[in-house]
């Protein structure tokens, strides 16, 4: 997983909403819309998760896309038909054998 992608994630998973606020507040800053930004960070995580080699990474993907339900923001809940196609393909890969592999 491209590094950025990986850190905003764990950001993701650390404070949903403070990550929501801190990607309005960089728009701002830079001129952008914040809508725009955050649609653009969720595509890239949408795009790439197949793209993801370690399983670990998928899941924290998967996992930071949950995080961000509750925020209620309208660009994250747009993506939602996006979403529950990745955590279906993530949960398929983490299911375990009866020896835990």
């Amino acid at each position: 997983m491209h590094a950025d992608l990986g850190t905003l994630a764990r950001i993701v998973v650390a404070g949903p909403t403070e990550f929501v606020q801190l990607v309005q507040s960089w728009a701002v800053r830079h001129g952008h819309s914040p809508d725009e930004v955050l649609t653009a960070i969720l595509n890239e995580w949408i795009e790439r998760i197949d793209y993801m080699a370690q399983g670990g990474q998928r899941k924290l993907t998967a996992l930071a896309l949950a995080y961000l339900l509750p925020t209620n923001h309208p660009v994250v809940l747009d993506h939602l038909q996006d979403y529950v196609p990745l955590w279906n393909s993530v949960m398929a890969q983490t299911e375990e054998d009866v020896n835990g592999e």
